[in-house]
C-alpha cells in the first residue's frame, strides 16, 4: 500500500530527474537527491499513518479452509506447468519427432527417449519457463487485491499487521518457506492446531495473516516479538494483540450474531 501510494508522488518528482541535456552536472545530482530525499519522508511518513490491528478469532481462516486453499492452488499450478512445459516442447522437439508413430511400447520408448534428449539441451531454458509461471502465480498473484485462484474461491486473503496486503517482500519470504514446509505433505498447517490467530509456519515467520475476504479490522494491536533459538541462531518473529479491551467488541459481535445460525466451520 505505501509503494501504490507513492507511486504518484514519485511520478511528480519526475520533472526533477529528468533534466535537460547540458544542465550542470552538480545541480543535476543536488536536484536528484532532494527528489530522493522527499520521496523517502513521504514513505515514512505514510508508514507511521498506518498502525498494526487485530481481527477477531473467527475472522482469521480455519484450517480446513486454507488446506483447501492449497490443493486448488496446487492444482492450478500444476495445470499452469503443464501448459508451459508442453509449449516448450513444441518449440524446442522437431516436429517430425513429434509425430513420430507409437504404436507400440517399444515405439513410444523410443519416441520418448528422442524427446527427452531434446529436452535435456535446453534444460535450463525449460526449467526457468517453468519457473516464472510459478513465481508469478505465488508472489505477483497474492500482491493482487483477490489473491490466488485457492484464495478467491474459498473467500480468503492475506494481511500483514496493518490489516493490509503485504509488499513483495514478505510474501516473497513468505514463498520461500512454504515451499519447503508445505512440500513435507502440508506440515507447515500443523502450527495453526495451536496459534490463537491461525498463523501456518511460513505465516508466522514472514508476518502474514489468512483472514476471510470480509472480514474487518476489530482495533488497534500492538506488536509483540518472540523469539526462538535454531542452534546457534536467534530467530525472531511477531505478532498481534489486542491494544486495549475487547469486551465491547465481543459483546457487540455476540448481539449481532445472537438468533443466527452457527457459521460453518470452514
Amino acid at each position: 500500500m505505501v509503494w501504490a501510494t507513492s507511486g504518484g508522488f514519485i511520478s511528480h518528482l519526475r520533472h526533477f530527474i529528468e533534466l535537460p541535456s547540458g544542465f550542470p552536472t552538480h545541480h543535476a545530482r543536488r536536484a536528484t537527491g532532494f527528489a530522493i530525499l522527499c520521496a523517502r519522508r513521504y514513505v515514512g511518513r505514510m508508514q507511521a499513518i498506518q498502525k498494526p490491528v487485530f481481527f477477531l478469532d473467527t475472522d482469521y481462516a480455519s484450517v480446513p479452509r486454507r488446506v483447501g486453499a492449497f490443493l486448488i492452488d496446487l492444482f492450478v499450478v500444476f495445470l499452469l506447468l503443464m501448459i508451459v512445459l508442453s509449449l516448450v516442447q513444441i518449440m524446442i522437439v522437431p516436429r517430425a519427432v513429434l509425430e513420430m508413430p507409437a504404436a507400440t511400447h517399444e515405439e513410444q520408448a523410443a519416441k520418448q527417449a528422442r524427446i527427452t534428449s531434446y529436452m535435456k539441451q535446453f534444460r535450463l531454458q525449460t526449467t526457468i519457463a517453468a519457473a516464472v509461471p510459478f513465481l508469478a502465480y505465488h508472489i505477483l498473484l497474492r500482491r493482487s487485491d483477490g489473491g490466488t485462484v485457492g484464495y478467491r474461491l474459498l473467500g480468503l486473503r492475506l494481511v500483514n499487521e496493518f490489516g493490509v496486503t503485504p509488499d513483495l517482500r514478505p510474501i516473497g519470504r513468505r514463498f520461500l518457506l512454504a515451499v519447503p514446509a508445505c512440500s513435507l505433505f502440508g506440515a507447515a498447517y500443523l502450527t495453526c492446531l495451536t496459534d490463537q490467530r491461525r498463523q501456518a509456519f511460513h505465516d508466522r515467520w514472514a508476518g502474514t495473516w489468512v483472514i476471510r475476504k470480509d472480514a474487518s479490522p476489530a482495533g488497534p494491536a500492538e506488536l509483540e516479538y518472540y523469539q526462538k533459538m535454531l542452534g546457534p541462531l536467534a530467530l525472531q518473529y511477531r505478532s498481534v494483540s489486542p491494544a486495549g479491551p475487547t469486551a465491547e467488541v465481543d459483546a457487540d459481535r455476540g448481539a449481532s450474531d445472537a438468533g443466527a445460525p452457527p457459521d460453518n466451520p470452514l
